[in-house]
């Protein structure tokens, strides 16, 4: 036991000077009485020359220094160490994502990290308060700042983790203001540090601590899933599937393909440690339903061993090419059989209707008058205009090309280092715009959503390039028409990754939606156009049921990030390194009051005492 204020010990000194009063002689005053038989101590007294009295046993002067003793100590403030926040408001930040389903001695991480934040609840001391945070792909308030420890408690009880990737910036960016808001906060981390460094997020001067968790990290899982119609006439559909080992030893696993539930196919695929093998099924022998790639494999982390992907039913799609006339372009376009190709004019788009179309391809001209909402979907080649992605302002000279997005649906298995430019536009991404392929002075790729159109900016000439004689060409353009076009109406949407919403195009509008999730809850939503779902945190099937029309989509996670389930002990923050921190922390717990209780008792007995005498 230590003391914050030792100084008021000083008040012990009372102690003497009261001794000393009871110690000196009364001054009595003389009365006449018949004997003085029954008085021979007080005279004995009178007869003593010494100013002093021999002190004798005072149940008053015991319950006086026991008072002095006793309020000195509550005023010096004693203190003990336990177990506790450390700060008068702890903000509790849980990782809810994938890898902290991740098993380990028959708990999984979160578990683990429920557990913690638990005993964290119980040694909450008097006046401190406690907000949760779960972060998976979005943040969610569990509890706002309370000293509530029962609510805390339940509410903890109650959480799930997510099937999604981790998002910690926003989880964290509401965090860092609440504590510059709230002196004495102090923000606690449980994480297993799987999630890609948060480069955007600067700690400042916040005390952040990381509590990690997880120890082995054995684990295989899906990381890339994705089906194209071959090209030409006898079109059919081709699966890349890939697998990555992120554990410490190599692992053979059964890979199963399925179609609906019947199996379509079976390989044993062996995956070096650490790295990562593809498969492609070929000549699968169906047209359109969902496809099901499933891992036989006993791993830590099970939700990444299963993929979806759906695939449509053939129907002519139509595209119209504005412009000059390009063989390149023209010709990929026609290797699909399903595309029905329409040129035009720039000064003839105007007397067309292009809600025919489901893409429109402008192709370095423009019309001067454009419809910026709704349909169709847009690609500009080398030009721009009306809700385009991009600004153009200038020309760059031999450009090099510095880096690609490889998970999106346009760029995803694509190798852009080989390709040569001779010039591109120079250009300016609007806010909206999400740049794919990046050169060194300006980016040649960018696409972007606004509202129900979906618009890409290419930024160069297919002539001042040697992209159309690599084989990355046509699978671009493969994956552009997939993306830029619908599936059939009726058939199932092509797979979203977890934590993304999905989007559909419902029949009707008005009455009600129901979603039918994976783990059976069954969500309702008023219809409206386009119908959107964000509550896609479970990897599994949709079904979504409206009126007399049934759709499904098929949620997945293929995240890298989360199937690396290695446990970090430091996260990168920028410039900043944040190491991992003792799971519990400790706070001073005052003995102050037990003191003051029993001074009261001891002044109420000392009061009832002397008056009793008297």
């Amino acid at each position: 036991m230590s003391l914050l204020q030792p100084g008021s010990l000083l008040w012990l000194l009372l102690i003497p000077p009261i001794v000393l009063l009871y110690l000196l002689k009364l001054q009595r005053q003389e009365r006449l009485v018949s004997s003085v038989l029954f008085w021979w101590r007080a005279v004995q007294d009178w007869q003593a020359n010494a100013p002093l009295q021999k002190l004798r046993r005072n149940l008053l002067l015991l319950l006086q220094i026991l008072l002095i003793i006793l309020t000195a100590l509550a005023l010096a403030r004693p203190y003990v160490v336990v177990p506790g926040l450390g700060g008068r408001r702890a903000l509790v930040i849980l990782d809810g994502s994938a890898s902290m389903k991740s098993r380990e001695g028959g708990k999984t991480r979160f578990d683990r990290a429920r557990e913690v934040a638990l005993r964290m609840v119980q040694t909450m001391g008097q006046g401190e308060e406690m907000m949760l945070l779960l972060a998976t792909s979005r943040t969610e308030v569990v509890t706002p700042l309370t000293s509530d420890r029962s609510l805390l408690r339940r509410r903890l009880r109650d959480l799930t983790p997510a099937d999604t990737p981790t998002n910690l910036q926003d989880a964290l960016r509401l965090a860092l203001a609440l504590a510059q808001s709230q002196p004495d906060s102090l923000i606690y981390l449980l994480s297993d540090g799987a999630v890609p460094p948060e480069t955007e997020v600067s700690l400042g001067p916040a005390e952040v601590q990381f509590l990690p968790f997880g120890e082995r990290h054995e684990n295989v899982g899906l990381t890339a899933f994705a089906a194209r119609r071959s090209f030409g006439p006898q079109a059919h559909w081709q699966v890349l599937l890939t697998v990555g080992n992120f554990g410490t030893r190599p692992a053979t696993v059964e890979v199963e393909l399925y179609h609906e539930d019947t199996l379509l196919d079976l390989r044993p695929l062996t995956v070096p440690a650490g790295e990562r093998r593809s498969l492609i099924f070929d000549n699968l022998g169906v047209e359109a339903g969902l496809l099901r790639a499933q891992l036989e494999v006993e791993d830590d982390l099970t939700v990444d061993n299963v993929a979806y992907v759906s695939l449509g039913g053939r129907r002519e799609r139509k595209v119209l090419f504005v412009g000059e006339g390009n063989l390149f372009w023209e010709t990929a376009l026609g290797l699909d059989p399903d595309l029905a190709l329409v040129r035009a004019a720039a000064e003839d788009v105007g007397r067309l209707d292009l809600d025919e179309y489901e893409v429109v391809i402008f192709n370095g001209a423009v019309p001067n008058s454009l419809r910026e909402g709704g349909k169709p979907n847009y690609v500009f080649l080398n030009c721009d205009g009306p809700g385009c992605p991009a600004t153009i302002g200038g020309e760059v000279q031999a450009p090099t090309i510095l880096d690609w997005n490889r998970e999106h649906p346009v760029t995803a298995y694509l190798d852009w280092s080989p390709v040569h430019l001779a010039r591109a536009r120079r250009a300016e991404v609007a806010p909206w715009g999400e740049v794919l392929v990046e050169a060194e002075e300006t980016p040649l790729v960018v696409v972007g959503e606004r509202g129900s159109r979906r618009v890409l900016y290419f930024g160069f000439d297919l002539n001042d390039s040697d992209l159309p004689l690599r084989a990355t060409f046509p699978i671009l353009v493969a994956n552009l028409m997939a993306w830029l076009t619908e599936p059939q109406a009726g058939t199932e949407l092509p797979a979203v990754r977890a934590g993304e919403p999905a989007t559909l195009e419902l029949p009707t509008e008005g009455g009600m939606v129901r979603v039918r999730r994976p783990d059976g809850r069954l969500v309702t939503r008023p219809a409206r156009m386009p119908f959107t779902f964000a509550e896609t945190d479970r990897v599994g099937v949709y079904t979504v049921t409206a009126g007399e029309e049934r759709r499904r989509f098929a949620v997945s996670l293929l995240s890298a990030a989360e199937s690396n389930t290695a446990p970090r002990r430091t996260l990168t923050f920028g410039p900043q390194r944040l190491p991992a921190a003792k799971v519990q922390t400790t706070r001073r717990r005052e003995l102050w009051r037990p003191f003051v209780v029993v001074a009261l008792l001891l002044l109420a007995l000392e009061w009832w005492w002397y008056h009793r005498r008297g």
